[in-house]
């Protein structure tokens, strides 16, 4: 009784890596398009570039806030703000409390001491509102000059598309399979049919010829 042969190994690794491809492409094609649609909400993303925030925050995780002010802000909270220190950057850090001038007060929540500069009521931007982990990394690492790791998820994303696009076995090749039960009858010539000739009268005695088998 013939069953069916069983997959190559070749085609599943195929599959596997096709797979894993697939889920590698949508969840950055997913992360990325979440990055930008809340535009249209009036949220702003940043991508965290330091520790200082760990473990809520991770470098490379990208933070979408929503609009706010200093008036609707409260200590606990944290807070989109402009670097006091650098006011060409961005800061995420967490709101600890108003100075008597009506500052505020930063802190980092992996830092032991609060943020040496104040932040000034006009430089509060937004309240952080979703976490995309990790979609940022790319900034990171260009930032950091870190190009091992960024040629490498370069490398890793094209493989994956290319992985997506390439043509392989399936799981249904069967190359190489014979018909039938019998391997023996592969290739084998088809043999002639004996032809049976029908019973002949003899005109003189008018009796039946035995017949002959013929070709």
């Amino acid at each position: 009784m013939s069953g069916r042969p069983a997959p190559a190994p070749l085609a599943w690794a195929l599959l596997l890596g096709r797979t894993l491809a697939a889920v590698v492409v949508a969840v950055t094609c997913g992360l990325a398009i979440w990055s930008v649609l809340p535009r249209a909400a009036g949220w702003s993303p940043s991508v965290v570039m330091t520790g200082s925030m760990q473990p809520r925050l991770h470098p490379g995780d990208v933070v979408l806030s929503a609009p706010a002010s200093a008036r609707t802000v409260t200590p606990g909270q944290i807070i989109l703000v402009t670097d006091p220190a650098m006011p060409s950057h961005l800061l995420v850090h967490r709101f600890m409390r108003f100075t008597p001038s009506g500052d505020l007060i930063t802190k980092g929540d992996a830092n032991r001491r609060e943020d040496s500069s104040p932040v000034p009521p006009a430089s509060v931007r937004g309240l952080p509102r979703l976490r995309l982990p990790y979609i940022g990394l790319g900034i990171v690492w260009l930032h950091d000059h870190s190009w091992r790791q960024l040629g490498l998820a370069a490398l890793a994303i094209l493989a994956a598309c290319g992985l997506l696009g390439s043509a392989g076995p399936g799981l249904d090749d069967r190359s190489g399979e014979t018909q039938g039960d019998d391997p023996a009858s592969v290739d084998r010539e088809p043999q002639p049919v004996p032809v049976r000739r029908l019973p002949e009268r003899d005109p003189a005695t008018g009796r039946f010829i035995p017949a002959r088998a013929g070709r």
